[in-house]
């Protein structure tokens, strides 16, 4: 097996894990938003680690010329390119996420994608 086809194998492996993650959250928001019963009869909720907050659109934000683009834009289905040795040296990326930061704080998000703000590039910014 060629290492293409692992690597492919691997990332099919690592979203559908992913997705079956985020369902399972979604699943546990729903079940802590509205409660529900124990085997005893007693209300119970889930632990406040999961957040009902949702995203929302912060549109303009200060500091920053990024926009979060929304589904069907082209950029969210581009290939993206990798990050450069030069890009890292010239401060450039650094900036980039810097102000993927100051989006994802803006959107009350834990996670950002460069192409979710337009940017075809391998870069991501998350919150522990």
């Amino acid at each position: 097996m060629g290492f293409r086809k692992v690597r492919s194998l691997a990332v099919g492996l690592f979203i559908s894990v992913f997705a079956c993650r985020i369902m399972a959250f979604q699943h546990l928001s729903r079940l802590s938003r509205f409660g529900h019963r124990s085997r005893f009869g007693t209300q119970s909720t889930f632990p406040s680690v999961f957040s009902l907050q949702e995203e929302i659109d912060p549109g303009v934000v200060e500091g920053t010329n990024l926009r979060i683009v929304k589904y069907p834009h082209p950029s969210l289905r581009a290939s993206n390119d990798e990050i450069t040795a030069e890009e890292l040296k010239d401060g450039s990326i650094a900036q980039l996420a810097k102000e993927m930061f100051k989006m994802m704080y803006a959107a009350q998000g834990v996670g950002l994608a460069a192409p979710q703000v337009g940017v075809n590039k391998r870069l991501m910014v998350y919150n522990e």
